[in-house]
């Protein structure tokens, strides 16, 4: 059978020592006794692993399997690792293209080296696939966040549950720190809520027909309830992001001062025309509570911190940690006398005197400028 296919290349010893070793053996004589047959594969095998290494024994036996197109097994030889191959199996594969007919003892121990590389083949496979099917970290912390979620949709259900009546007893935000959710996956439970609080609002509205009828058993309390609720998670997840990012472990740094922090921050140091004068920005650095007064626009700014990071501070040109919706500033009709009043109010008085203005709100973006002078901080 091996014998049949034959190839034409030829191996040379090495370093060309034919005269000292001899040419490649050649298979054209009948050997008259099993002996002489042995003694002339231990020449045969003897020549090859002196001329030849590991490398053209694997090639030698490859080429073999493919003249006896077994293409597949000839891959997976190529794959074997060298602990796994048998350097004579390689020279027997290259013996029977020169002519020699191998026995069934050898044609055994071929077979039992593609079997072996078949085997560590599968093997390899089975390691990747399952190495493919582990998850990763990114997989992990998705997984984390989407049974946050799940949990803050059972607390939504509960909620519907006992009559759809909105309470303080409801609070996503301690569903994400007990689950330890990663400010990166926030958007996973985050762009959900928006969805449901979108179509609430669309069935609040009555604009859709199709969604009013799918909400017919719910009044509209129930409803306004489940947008509550739903504005509630929205507005913990913010504020839960927020939080992170405030109390995350910093890298170990030099700790910036409160001169350095406020370096480039823009402000009016006095204005005499009204005659006040700006307390230092350092006092900005974690305040609980700050009054500002554009001379430009003629308004009074309240800022007041994110009620979860508790203080703000200065990054830059800009006040951070500050909460968009409380924080709000309002024209002055009169700023010499109202701001005259102002620096007689004690820290209650002054909200009192600030509610009072008769004045439409407007909201604070936190970035100084060159026309504010700082009322007072602390």
């Amino acid at each position: 059978m091996a014998a049949a296919q034959k190839t034409k290349r030829v191996l040379k010893p090495r370093s060309g020592e034919t005269k000292h070793v001899g040419v490649e053996p050649t298979w054209e004589v009948e050997f008259e006794s099993d002996s002489e047959r042995r003694l002339a594969v231990i020449d045969a095998l003897n020549w090859y692993n002196y001329n030849h290494d590991v490398k053209e024994s694997r090639q030698c036996l490859t080429e073999w399997l493919e003249l006896n197109e077994r293409k597949q097994d000839a891959r997976s030889i190529r794959n074997l690792t060298n602990d796994n191959f048998i350097l004579a199996t390689g020279w027997l594969a290259r013996m029977a293209t020169r002519g020699f007919e191998l026995n069934s003892h050898e044609i055994e121990a071929i077979e039992s080296v593609i079997t072996t590389a078949k085997a560590e083949k599968e093997k390899k496979i089975e390691e990747e696939t399952d190495e493919k099917k582990k998850p990763n970290i990114q997989d992990r912390l998705k997984e984390i966040a989407l049974e946050a979620g799940g949990e803050i949709e059972g607390l939504f259900d509960q909620m519907i549950a006992d009559g759809a009546r909105m309470s303080g007893t409801y609070k996503p935000i301690e569903v994400l720190q007990s689950h330890n959710v990663v400010p990166q996956q926030i958007s996973l439970i985050l762009d959900h809520w928006r969805e449901v609080l979108s179509e609430l609002q669309t069935v609040q509205s009555g604009s859709d027909e199709e969604l009013a009828e799918g909400y017919s058993n719910y009044g509209k309390i129930d409803i306004r309830n489940m947008i509550k609720f739903a504005e509630q998670v929205i507005s913990d997840c913010n504020s839960y992001v927020q939080l992170k990012k405030s109390t995350r472990t910093p890298r170990k740094k030099k700790p910036i001062s409160p001169e350095k922090r406020v370096a480039k921050f823009k402000y009016l140091k006095e204005f005499a025309e009204l005659n006040v004068k700006s307390v230092s920005p350092t006092k900005l650095v974690d305040a609980t509570e700050a009054w500002l007064y554009d001379t430009k626009k003629r308004k009074v700014i309240h800022v007041v911190p994110d009620p979860m990071m508790k203080t703000f501070t200065v990054k830059g040109s800009s006040i951070v940690g500050f909460d968009p919706k409380a924080s709000c500033q309002k024209t002055l009709r009169k700023p010499k006398e109202q701001l005259a009043e102002f620096k007689k109010c004690s820290v209650p008085k002054s909200r009192t005197w600030f509610k009072n203005i008769k004045a439409t709100e407007i909201k604070f973006n936190g970035r100084g400028n060159e026309n504010l002078v700082l009322l007072s901080a602390r």
